[in-house]
């Protein structure tokens, strides 16, 4: 099975639709042929989000983030995050550049929404969700 690093607006897609069957996080891992990883940032950015302040929202994504696979920074993955800050054609925000990081050092595919800007970082491959 393959392994996709999950970008954070893929993960906030899924926390907001009603019908989560519906949202492509569900479409790429409901079969089990890919393993869901993610950054350690994006806790902190799914955290940051007001609808965390309830109680019951909170604990559906700790039960969600104890079923993922969580990728820590290391000197490595932040010295290619100030790296990608640094060099990008445009304004990488840390979050992107340190998402992007993970995806290149532990050399994983980018499952994101944002392919715009994600596009533009050299070496990085993202997901192709039509296969």
């Amino acid at each position: 099975m393959e392994k996709i690093l999950v970008d954070t607006d893929i993960l906030i897609e899924f926390f907001r639709i009603k019908d989560r069957s519906l949202s492509l996080y569900s479409k790429i891992f409901r079969i089990n042929t890919h393993i869901p990883m993610i950054s350690s940032v994006t806790i902190a950015e799914l955290f940051a989000g007001r609808s965390i302040q309830d109680k019951r929202e909170e604990a559906i994504l700790k039960e969600f983030l104890s079923k993922v696979e969580i990728l820590y920074s290391n000197f490595e993955v932040m010295k290619l995050t100030g790296e990608i800050m640094r060099s990008s054609d445009y304004k990488a925000t840390f979050q992107d550049a340190e998402i992007a990081s993970c995806a290149l050092y532990y050399e994983l595919p980018l499952l994101t929404k944002n392919v715009k800007d994600f596009r533009k970082i050299l070496g990085l491959k993202l997901f192709d969700e039509n296969g």
